[in-house]
């Protein structure tokens, strides 16, 4: 309740997005467990703001899907989130929104 009221407040702001503003380009078909690294640029949207972002991401080909995995440092004040601390849990000024991507090949 905290995270979707007081911190993020989705009733005002129900979407976080992000959209490439540049392409990755991840070369030629990398060989099967062929590890790959490359830089994300885009806009990252939380909570109303938004914000343009670089990131690093890992890709690894398993033959079929491609997984992705990266994570961006947050400053909550950047995106006007207050600080998540409360009575029980004390935080910094900093977070960590991390994901994994799965892309199939098309059949």
């Amino acid at each position: 309740n905290q995270f979707r009221g007081r911190i993020m407040d989705v009733t005002n702001h129900p979407f976080a997005t992000f959209v490439l503003t540049a392409p990755i380009d991840l070369g030629a078909e990398p060989a099967i467990g062929q590890r790959i690294e490359v830089t994300a640029v885009g806009d990252l949207t939380l909570r109303g703001s938004t914000r343009t972002v670089e990131f690093p991401l890992t890709a690894e080909f398993d033959g079929q899907r491609i997984a992705v995995l990266g994570n961006i440092e947050i400053v909550f004040a950047d995106y006007g989130i207050p600080n998540p601390s409360n009575q029980f849990v004390t935080t910094g000024d900093t977070g960590l929104l991390e994901f994994v991507l799965a892309f199939d090949r098309a059949t």
